[in-house]
């Protein structure tokens, strides 16, 4: 099983990191989150000129503090690398069955749970190294355009730095929870599928139903893995910290409900990878 599970981690690796393509999907959310606060500063720049032009006054004041930018680039970062990461969970098994590597890999002592763990803790590996990497862009990005300080409005100080960036340290940590279910689910639906194409749409087309329906769903909502990835309709624990960092009081989870996004992703997705080992013990390669 030990020797099994290391061939299938090493092919999986040189395939997910040894070439253009990995390396690229690897690249783009921190690029996506660098270009969400660029954009938005330009956007800033763009309705203040507008602004001007319409009323004929100056403009009010744009926030200079990074800590609002910085987060909105963590949240749409993050949710690039979860929709990445579902499509390619989601071509995990499909992928290799459709081509017919899949017998090939199997031919080598490797067991079918093995091969499926293989590939799941490389997706685990994807999503550890994505998010120093947005990290890092997003923080770029906002320290050039910004400075980071105090939360303050209407001059009182609302929230320290250091406040800030807990509230940021439990996002990043929630979110990655939760991305890395999104990924598991993936696998889920690759295993099930007998070809690329159907199992990628079916994995997409079920993620965004559940995103664009999840508020009529209420306070049930969060009983469910992808409530808590940050998404066009967020109702992830980043998007609560952008708000926070932008001076809203009301913003934050109830304890019930960060409880919920700790505990909910990781119990879903660890179902999701047992139900994937088993499909794949019982379908033919």
């Amino acid at each position: 099983m030990r020797e099994g599970f290391g061939n299938a981690f090493r092919a999986e690796w040189i395939r997910a990191f040894g070439t253009p393509g990995g390396r690229l999907a690897l690249a783009l959310p921190p690029l996506a989150a660098a270009l969400r606060v660029f954009l938005g500063r330009a956007f800033e720049g763009a309705a203040q000129a507008r602004a001007f032009v319409e009323t004929g006054e100056a403009p009010a004041a744009a926030s200079t503090n990074a800590f609002p930018p910085f987060v909105r680039g963590l949240s749409v970062g993050l949710g690039a690398a979860a929709f990445l990461l579902l499509a390619y969970g989601a071509l995990a098994i499909a992928g290799e069955r459709d081509a017919g590597t899949m017998r090939a890999a199997l031919v080598r002592p490797v067991s079918r749970g093995a091969w499926v763990l293989g590939k799941v803790c490389v997706g685990l590996c994807l999503v550890l190294a994505a998010m120093p990497a947005i990290v890092l862009a997003s923080g770029l990005a906002a320290a050039l355009l910004y400075d980071f300080g105090p939360v303050v409005e209407q001059g009182y100080e609302i929230a320290t730095s250091d406040a800030v960036l807990r509230e940021v340290s439990r996002g990043l940590s929630a979110g990655t929870l939760a991305v890395i279910a999104v990924f598991a689910f993936g696998v889920l639906v690759s295993s099930l599928a007998r070809s690329p194409g159907p199992a990628v749409a079916a994995a997409m087309l079920g993620y965004l139903v559940f995103d664009a329906m999840k508020g009529l769903l209420g306070d049930a909502s969060e009983y469910v893995f992808a409530t808590f990835v940050p998404s066009l309709v967020d109702h992830s624990y980043l998007g609560e910290v952008a708000k926070f960092a932008e001076g809203y009081s009301d913003a934050g989870f109830t304890d019930a409900g960060w409880v919920r996004n700790l505990v909910v992703p990781p119990v879903e997705g660890t179902l999701f990878v047992a139900l994937a080992v088993l499909v794949a013990r019982r379908r033919d390669a």
